[in-house]
């Protein structure tokens, strides 16, 4: 006989175990699925301070407080962005994640390690049939709705018959021992350095930091070979850094994020920031209006597809217009050479216009950014700009 739930969370990262809790605390009979344990996600770990409207974030969890962004362009140009107090934390993920993990728990979440979904089938009008595994067998398990909050999951997503991501970049990242600044995030623009991308580094301690970078492809080659360049092998004090690992990451929202008793949050619908790709405070925005989608499929006894169609509404309406402007610039970004983004530098820095930028910078909110800063670049004449203005990137 099978076992049965309300709704079952598959993937018990921040957006899972929040979601998870949110259901819990309202009633409803929820199981949380994970099918690895505590392992190390590859992440920054930043989290801006908007985050804690949501979630808590303990003390103990902190490594680091960040009020400034430097921006080195072609290491040529540089541009700096103070902020009078904390903008955002950087976290150990490990014991992060896990604090929302037992909050979960003791929300009276069923917690379930080591499985993993399978397969899954929908009985109309609201029950729907998730085949997991584990390490010994198979089993099934039956709810009135299955929520994925599992990460980057293109495998699951065509067994549930849903279309998948409008394309991938790679997440590249290793942790080294490097003196810097524990208040400030260094980014480095350079298609010479990363073509298509960034690199990163952001201090977990006085003298230790992760390094990092995202590029469509060749991402672990690229690290590798900006970890011997002199900006960075002079400041790193260990001769072999720790393992570089690499993951997947989706470049934007999959087309729909809902199926015939099934939702998709967080990563693995794509809601990441299409600037940054970072995924933890959308994804718990995106969290929030499944939570409500979910509370009105069971009221109404229903989990159809044309029901919780809200979902995809909701989270558009919150989020869509910043991920759409996001990838805009993305698009524009990746047509530049290193000389047009000198030149971008030096319009952006000129006198008067940063403090005008710096005046709608949010750190999790970059619509208002960019569109400033778009029309600065069309203002003063960038030629890549002014053909790419009026379009519109998917």
């Amino acid at each position: 006989m099978p076992i049965r739930y309300q709704v079952v969370v598959a993937g018990s990262g921040p957006v899972g175990s929040f979601v998870a809790a949110s259901l819990a605390n309202k009633g409803v009979e929820t199981a949380l699925l994970e099918k690895n344990g505590a392992t190390l996600p590859i992440c920054t770990g930043i989290i801006g301070v908007e985050t804690e409207k949501l979630v808590p974030i303990p003390a103990e969890t902190i490594c680091s407080r960040i009020n400034s962004v430097r921006m080195n362009v072609a290491f040529e140009r540089e541009l700096v962005y103070s902020n009078p107090g904390t903008m955002a934390y950087v976290v150990d993920r490990q014991s992060f994640d896990h604090s929302l993990l037992q909050k979960a728990i003791a929300s009276g979440v069923h917690y379930l390690e080591g499985y993993r979904v399978k397969k899954l089938s929908f009985n109309p009008p609201n029950t729907v049939v998730i085949t997991v595994k584990n390490e010994k067998e198979e089993e099934k398990i039956e709810a009135n709705l299955l929520i994925l909050a599992t990460g980057f999951s293109p495998t699951l997503l065509k067994e549930a018959g849903l279309k998948g991501y409008p394309g991938t970049v790679e997440g590249v990242q290793t942790e080294v021992e490097l003196s810097t600044d524990t208040s400030i995030i260094e980014v480095y623009f350079s298609n010479a350095l990363v073509p298509k991308g960034f690199l990163w580094v952001v201090p977990i301690s006085k003298n230790r930091a992760r390094v990092g970078l995202v590029t469509p492809e060749k991402g672990m080659k690229i690290l590798k070979e900006a970890l011997n360049k002199d900006f960075l092998k002079e400041r790193i004090k260990e001769r072999e850094p720790a393992k570089i690992r690499m993951r997947l990451l989706p470049r934007g929202p999959i087309p729909e994020t809902y199926g015939n008793g099934l939702l998709v949050v967080g990563e693995a619908a794509g809601q990441l920031k299409a600037t940054t790709y970072g995924g933890i405070y959308y994804g718990l925005l995106c969290g929030e209006c499944a939570v409500e989608t979910a509370l009105t499929a069971l009221s109404l006894k229903r989990s159809t597809k044309n029901v919780l169609s809200i979902y995809q509404t909701q989270w558009e309406n919150r989020i869509g217009e910043e991920l759409r402007e996001g990838a805009r610039w993305r698009s524009l970004f990746e047509s530049m050479s290193d000389e047009q983004m000198i030149l971008a530098a030096d319009i952006i820095g000129g006198d008067g216009i940063f403090n005008k930028v710096k005046s709608v910078v949010k750190f999790d909110w970059h619509k208002d950014l960019i569109g400033l800063g778009l029309s600065y670049l069309k203002r003063h004449g960038l030629s890549v700009v002014n053909r790419s203005i009026s379009g519109r990137a998917s």
